[in-house]
């Protein structure tokens, strides 16, 4: 009986140590997310309203790790890089964001906002085809389309096309060559801010 209970008595010991090194093993995960745009206003637009009404992505992108190109054909997880939010989401609301601070105006918000009650108010859809660190690591390429239309307006939507490649900036001893390329689509998407605002203030 007591070497029973000793057996026991070790392995209730033995499970409790393995179930404190689980509790203790950290998440060495690096998560991102993207920042609005630092750039002087273009206009002052304060009774403008738009909604970011669709934000799609390639399936491949749909997914929490950050994902980059190793060849035309083959793509890399990075598993231990992921994001803060659904893309999706982060790229609407930090779209929305920059667009309020680039034409001047309180009334530009994200998909699926309950704010977004103005009848009066332009659709913004954006379709992506690529958003991620070319082969090599040296680029990023940011492409697809977007398009304008007038919320109940019988006038067909205003569809633009949009091809954006910029150079990653190196990494070093303080900066990873993931967060470089993280920075760098951040900048893809600060540009392409910039092309929708003006497209909207050459339509108003």
């Amino acid at each position: 009986m007591k070497t029973l209970t000793t057996l026991l008595a070790l392995g209730s010991c033995l499970l409790l140590g393995s179930c404190a090194l689980l509790t203790k093993t950290s998440d060495k995960r690096a998560i991102y997310t993207l920042r609005p745009i630092e750039h002087t206003p273009l206009a002052t637009m304060p009774t403008f309203s738009a909604h970011v009404t669709s934000v799609s992505i390639p399936g491949y992108l749909d997914r929490s790790e950050l994902v980059t190109r190793s060849s035309p054909n083959q793509l890399d997880i990075r598993h231990r890089a992921v994001w803060g939010d659904d893309l999706q989401s982060d790229i609407a609301r930090t779209l929305a964001t920059n667009l309020r601070s680039l034409l001047g105006t309180s009334y530009i918000v994200a998909r699926d906002s309950n704010l977004a009650r103005r009848d009066d108010a332009t659709r913004i859809d954006l379709e992506i085809n690529r958003f991620e660190p070319l082969p090599g690591g040296r680029q990023i390429e940011f492409s697809g389309l977007y398009s304008l239309r007038q919320s109940y307006s019988p006038q067909p939507a205003r569809i633009l096309p949009f091809s954006i490649i910029l150079d990653q900036a190196q990494a070093s001893a303080t900066n990873s060559a993931t967060l470089m390329s993280v920075e760098t689509m951040n900048a893809a998407l600060d540009e392409l801010s910039l092309q929708i605002a003006q497209a909207l203030i050459d339509r108003s």
